[in-house]
Protein backbone atom coordinates (compact mmCIF):
# COMPACT_ATOMS: atom_id res chain seq x y z
CA UNK A 1 0.00 0.00 0.00
CA UNK A 2 2.93 2.02 0.73
CA UNK A 3 4.61 1.73 -2.18
CA UNK A 4 0.98 2.20 -4.39
CA UNK A 5 0.68 5.77 -2.39
CA UNK A 6 4.34 6.59 -3.58
CA UNK A 7 3.61 5.66 -7.14
CA UNK A 8 0.73 8.09 -6.87
CA UNK A 9 2.19 10.94 -5.07
CA UNK A 10 4.85 10.99 -8.37
CA UNK A 11 1.83 10.93 -10.60
CA UNK A 12 -0.08 13.82 -8.94
CA UNK A 13 3.33 15.92 -9.00
CA UNK A 14 4.01 15.49 -12.83
CA UNK A 15 0.52 16.14 -13.51
CA UNK A 16 0.73 19.02 -11.05
CA UNK A 17 4.00 20.37 -13.33
CA UNK A 18 2.32 19.37 -16.97
CA UNK A 19 -0.92 21.85 -15.53
CA UNK A 20 0.90 24.50 -14.41
CA UNK A 21 3.07 24.33 -18.19
CA UNK A 22 -0.39 24.03 -19.68
CA UNK A 23 -1.79 27.22 -17.78
CA UNK A 24 0.70 29.13 -19.35
CA UNK A 25 0.83 28.05 -22.80
CA UNK A 26 -3.13 28.50 -22.57
CA UNK A 27 -2.76 32.39 -21.01
CA UNK A 28 -0.03 32.81 -23.76
CA UNK A 29 -2.08 31.62 -26.42
CA UNK A 30 -4.94 33.79 -25.73
CA UNK A 31 -2.63 37.21 -24.70
CA UNK A 32 -0.94 36.63 -28.29
CA UNK A 33 -4.10 36.81 -29.99
CA UNK A 34 -6.26 39.47 -28.69
CA UNK A 35 -2.99 41.34 -27.31
CA UNK A 36 -3.01 44.59 -29.87
CA UNK A 37 0.84 44.95 -29.83
CA UNK A 38 3.58 47.54 -30.96
CA UNK A 39 6.18 47.04 -33.53
CA UNK A 40 8.47 46.35 -30.37
CA UNK A 41 6.55 43.86 -28.98
CA UNK A 42 5.18 42.13 -31.35
CA UNK A 43 9.12 41.55 -32.11
CA UNK A 44 9.03 39.90 -29.23
CA UNK A 45 6.63 37.84 -29.66
CA UNK A 46 8.37 36.39 -32.71
CA UNK A 47 11.57 35.21 -30.50
CA UNK A 48 9.18 34.34 -27.74
CA UNK A 49 7.76 31.97 -30.51
CA UNK A 50 11.10 31.08 -31.06
CA UNK A 51 13.19 30.48 -27.64
CA UNK A 52 9.39 28.11 -26.67
CA UNK A 53 10.15 26.30 -29.36
CA UNK A 54 13.40 25.42 -28.37
CA UNK A 55 12.57 25.19 -24.91
CA UNK A 56 10.10 22.78 -25.23
CA UNK A 57 11.61 21.13 -28.13
CA UNK A 58 14.44 20.01 -25.74
CA UNK A 59 12.19 18.83 -23.11
CA UNK A 60 9.94 16.64 -24.91
CA UNK A 61 13.03 15.03 -26.77
CA UNK A 62 14.15 14.11 -22.85
CA UNK A 63 10.59 12.99 -22.30
CA UNK A 64 10.54 10.79 -25.76
CA UNK A 65 13.94 9.33 -24.78
CA UNK A 66 12.55 8.59 -21.36
CA UNK A 67 9.59 6.92 -23.11
CA UNK A 68 12.05 4.21 -25.53
CA UNK A 69 13.18 3.63 -21.81
CA UNK A 70 9.38 2.95 -20.52
CA UNK A 71 8.41 0.66 -23.58
CA UNK A 72 11.73 -1.22 -23.23
CA UNK A 73 10.61 -2.22 -19.48
CA UNK A 74 7.12 -2.93 -20.30
CA UNK A 75 8.04 -5.18 -22.83
CA UNK A 76 10.25 -7.16 -20.17
CA UNK A 77 7.60 -6.88 -17.64
CA UNK A 78 4.73 -7.83 -20.10
CA UNK A 79 7.65 -11.10 -21.60
CA UNK A 80 7.66 -12.15 -17.84
CA UNK A 81 4.08 -12.00 -17.45
CA UNK A 82 3.87 -14.41 -20.99
CA UNK A 83 6.26 -16.93 -19.14
CA UNK A 84 4.65 -16.77 -16.02
CA UNK A 85 1.01 -17.66 -18.05
CA UNK A 86 2.71 -20.66 -19.95
CA UNK A 87 4.53 -21.67 -16.50
CA UNK A 88 0.85 -21.73 -14.59
CA UNK A 89 -0.26 -24.09 -18.13
CA UNK A 90 2.44 -26.30 -17.77
CA UNK A 91 2.03 -26.69 -14.05
CA UNK A 92 5.27 -25.98 -13.04
CA UNK A 93 4.39 -24.71 -9.59
CA UNK A 94 3.80 -27.23 -6.70
CA UNK A 95 1.28 -25.75 -4.48
CA UNK A 96 -1.54 -23.29 -6.07
CA UNK A 97 -0.15 -21.00 -3.08
CA UNK A 98 3.23 -20.33 -4.75
CA UNK A 99 1.09 -20.03 -8.27
CA UNK A 100 -1.68 -17.13 -6.51
CA UNK A 101 1.67 -15.49 -4.78
CA UNK A 102 3.38 -15.71 -8.29
CA UNK A 103 0.32 -14.26 -10.08
CA UNK A 104 0.08 -11.29 -7.47
CA UNK A 105 3.67 -10.11 -7.53
CA UNK A 106 3.07 -9.87 -11.68
CA UNK A 107 0.06 -7.93 -11.33
CA UNK A 108 1.52 -5.38 -8.30
CA UNK A 109 4.68 -5.08 -11.06
CA UNK A 110 2.77 -4.71 -14.02
CA UNK A 111 0.10 -1.85 -12.39
CA UNK A 112 3.05 0.17 -11.03
CA UNK A 113 4.52 -0.31 -14.49
CA UNK A 114 1.24 1.03 -15.93
CA UNK A 115 0.96 4.19 -13.26
CA UNK A 116 4.44 5.52 -14.47
CA UNK A 117 3.75 4.62 -18.49
CA UNK A 118 0.42 6.61 -18.31
CA UNK A 119 1.79 9.66 -16.20
CA UNK A 120 4.84 9.86 -19.04
CA UNK A 121 2.98 9.36 -21.65
CA UNK A 122 0.67 12.14 -20.93
CA UNK A 123 3.30 14.47 -19.43
CA UNK A 124 5.39 13.74 -22.88
CA UNK A 125 1.95 14.58 -25.26
CA UNK A 126 1.53 17.64 -23.54
CA UNK A 127 5.35 19.02 -24.12
CA UNK A 128 5.34 17.55 -28.13
CA UNK A 129 1.78 19.34 -28.37
CA UNK A 130 3.28 22.71 -26.90
CA UNK A 131 6.44 21.73 -29.20
CA UNK A 132 3.94 21.44 -32.58
CA UNK A 133 1.98 25.06 -31.44
CA UNK A 134 5.29 26.59 -30.77
CA UNK A 135 7.20 25.32 -34.01
CA UNK A 136 3.91 26.14 -36.17
CA UNK A 137 3.62 29.59 -34.91
CA UNK A 138 7.82 30.49 -35.43
CA UNK A 139 7.49 28.99 -39.20
CA UNK A 140 4.99 32.19 -39.59
CA UNK A 141 7.20 34.61 -38.17
CA UNK A 142 9.79 33.43 -40.93
CA UNK A 143 7.28 34.14 -43.63
CA UNK A 144 5.42 31.07 -44.28
CA UNK A 145 1.64 32.05 -45.32
CA UNK A 146 -1.47 30.26 -46.60
CA UNK A 147 -1.30 27.25 -43.77
CA UNK A 148 -4.36 25.62 -43.58
CA UNK A 149 -3.74 24.54 -39.71
CA UNK A 150 -3.59 27.12 -37.62
CA UNK A 151 -0.80 26.65 -34.60
CA UNK A 152 -3.90 25.68 -32.60
CA UNK A 153 -5.85 23.05 -34.51
CA UNK A 154 -2.05 21.61 -35.53
CA UNK A 155 -2.12 19.86 -32.49
CA UNK A 156 -5.78 20.14 -32.22
CA UNK A 157 -6.48 17.65 -34.77
CA UNK A 158 -4.84 14.33 -33.13
CA UNK A 159 -8.09 14.71 -30.54
CA UNK A 160 -10.40 14.27 -33.32
CA UNK A 161 -11.60 10.56 -34.37
CA UNK A 162 -11.55 9.42 -37.50
CA UNK A 163 -10.45 12.85 -39.02
CA UNK A 164 -6.74 13.20 -37.07
CA UNK A 165 -5.77 10.06 -39.21
CA UNK A 166 -5.16 12.82 -42.36
CA UNK A 167 -5.37 15.79 -41.08
CA UNK A 168 -2.79 15.40 -38.52
CA UNK A 169 -0.59 13.86 -41.11
CA UNK A 170 -1.30 17.39 -43.06
CA UNK A 171 -0.69 19.49 -40.19
CA UNK A 172 2.74 17.77 -39.43
CA UNK A 173 3.51 17.84 -43.18
CA UNK A 174 3.25 21.78 -43.14
CA UNK A 175 5.05 22.39 -40.48
CA UNK A 176 7.66 20.24 -41.88
CA UNK A 177 7.42 22.31 -45.15
CA UNK A 178 7.09 25.61 -43.41
CA UNK A 179 10.13 24.77 -41.29
CA UNK A 180 12.23 23.55 -44.83
CA UNK A 181 11.30 26.54 -47.07
CA UNK A 182 8.76 29.25 -45.60
CA UNK A 183 8.36 31.40 -48.50
CA UNK A 184 7.88 28.57 -50.85
CA UNK A 185 6.66 25.79 -48.58
CA UNK A 186 3.57 24.69 -51.45
CA UNK A 187 6.56 23.28 -53.73
CA UNK A 188 8.04 22.31 -51.27
CA UNK A 189 7.86 18.20 -50.88
CA UNK A 190 7.08 16.38 -47.86
CA UNK A 191 10.48 13.95 -46.59
CA UNK A 192 10.13 10.61 -45.94
CA UNK A 193 10.66 11.10 -42.26
CA UNK A 194 6.77 12.26 -41.80
CA UNK A 195 4.82 9.48 -43.80
CA UNK A 196 7.52 7.02 -41.93
CA UNK A 197 6.30 8.47 -38.25
CA UNK A 198 3.41 8.61 -39.18
CA UNK A 199 3.32 5.23 -40.37
CA UNK A 200 4.28 3.49 -37.35
CA UNK A 201 2.23 5.57 -34.81
CA UNK A 202 -0.46 4.48 -37.09
CA UNK A 203 0.14 0.96 -36.50
CA UNK A 204 0.99 1.35 -32.73
CA UNK A 205 -2.23 2.23 -32.29
CA UNK A 206 -3.91 0.11 -34.06
CA UNK A 207 -2.35 -2.83 -32.14
CA UNK A 208 -2.82 -0.86 -28.57
CA UNK A 209 -6.50 -1.04 -29.44
CA UNK A 210 -6.23 -4.80 -30.27
CA UNK A 211 -4.70 -5.79 -27.26
CA UNK A 212 -6.32 -3.76 -25.05
CA UNK A 213 -10.07 -5.24 -26.33
CA UNK A 214 -8.27 -8.92 -26.56
CA UNK A 215 -7.25 -8.29 -22.72
CA UNK A 216 -10.88 -7.46 -21.34
CA UNK A 217 -12.58 -10.06 -23.34
CA UNK A 218 -9.41 -12.98 -22.23
CA UNK A 219 -11.30 -16.00 -20.58
CA UNK A 220 -8.59 -18.49 -20.85
CA UNK A 221 -4.77 -17.95 -20.02
CA UNK A 222 -4.05 -18.74 -23.81
CA UNK A 223 -6.48 -15.65 -24.48
CA UNK A 224 -4.24 -13.48 -22.26
CA UNK A 225 -1.44 -14.65 -23.59
CA UNK A 226 -2.40 -13.58 -27.07
CA UNK A 227 -3.24 -9.99 -25.79
CA UNK A 228 -0.05 -10.09 -23.91
CA UNK A 229 2.16 -10.60 -27.17
CA UNK A 230 0.13 -8.20 -29.22
CA UNK A 231 0.80 -5.68 -26.05
CA UNK A 232 4.60 -6.50 -26.89
CA UNK A 233 4.34 -6.03 -30.21
CA UNK A 234 2.36 -2.24 -29.99
CA UNK A 235 5.44 -1.15 -27.41
CA UNK A 236 7.88 -2.96 -30.29
CA UNK A 237 6.40 -0.68 -32.80
CA UNK A 238 6.14 2.13 -30.44
CA UNK A 239 9.56 2.74 -30.51
CA UNK A 240 10.38 3.56 -33.77
CA UNK A 241 7.71 6.15 -33.46
CA UNK A 242 9.72 7.47 -30.84
CA UNK A 243 13.30 7.33 -32.13
CA UNK A 244 11.80 8.97 -35.62
CA UNK A 245 9.66 12.07 -33.33
CA UNK A 246 12.97 13.02 -31.51
CA UNK A 247 14.64 13.20 -35.25
CA UNK A 248 11.79 15.06 -36.33
CA UNK A 249 12.06 17.59 -33.63
CA UNK A 250 15.79 17.82 -34.10
CA UNK A 251 15.33 18.23 -37.97
CA UNK A 252 12.32 20.89 -37.76
CA UNK A 253 14.20 23.08 -35.19
CA UNK A 254 17.45 23.03 -37.56
CA UNK A 255 15.54 24.18 -40.79
CA UNK A 256 13.87 26.93 -38.63
CA UNK A 257 17.27 27.99 -37.25
CA UNK A 258 18.98 27.89 -40.52
CA UNK A 259 15.98 29.83 -42.28
CA UNK A 260 15.92 32.30 -39.18
CA UNK A 261 20.13 33.17 -40.01
CA UNK A 262 18.74 34.17 -43.42
CA UNK A 263 16.37 36.99 -41.93
CA UNK A 264 18.40 40.22 -42.32
CA UNK A 265 16.89 42.13 -39.60
CA UNK A 266 13.98 42.38 -37.52
CA UNK A 267 11.67 44.80 -39.75
CA UNK A 268 11.70 41.90 -42.98
CA UNK A 269 8.87 40.28 -40.85
CA UNK A 270 6.38 42.40 -39.96
CA UNK A 271 2.37 41.39 -38.50
CA UNK A 272 -0.91 43.05 -40.00
CA UNK A 273 -3.37 45.07 -38.64
CA UNK A 274 -5.19 41.60 -38.08
CA UNK A 275 -2.14 40.38 -36.91
CA UNK A 276 -1.07 37.41 -38.74
CA UNK A 277 2.90 37.64 -40.22
CA UNK A 278 3.77 38.91 -43.46
CA UNK A 279 6.88 38.64 -44.61
CA UNK A 280 8.17 42.03 -46.60
CA UNK A 281 11.37 41.12 -47.84
CA UNK A 282 14.93 42.64 -46.16
CA UNK A 283 14.75 45.63 -44.74
CA UNK A 284 16.16 49.09 -46.37
CA UNK A 285 19.55 50.15 -45.45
Amino acid sequence: IENCIGSESILLTIFARVRSQTTTFIIDAFRLSHYNATNDDRDTRVMSAHQSMLKFGKTAKILLLGSILMALIEIGSQYLEVILLKNIVNGHFETRQLMMKAVENNDYRQKIISYFALGLFFITSVYFCLWIYYANKSARTLGAQGLSNSPGWAIGWFFVPIVNLWKSYQAMSELWRASKQPLNWQDTNTDWIIPIWWGFWIVNGSLAQVSFRRALAAETIDEMTIAGMLSMASAAVYIPSLIIAIKLITLITSHQLAQRELVPSKTETQFSESGAVVHVGPAAT
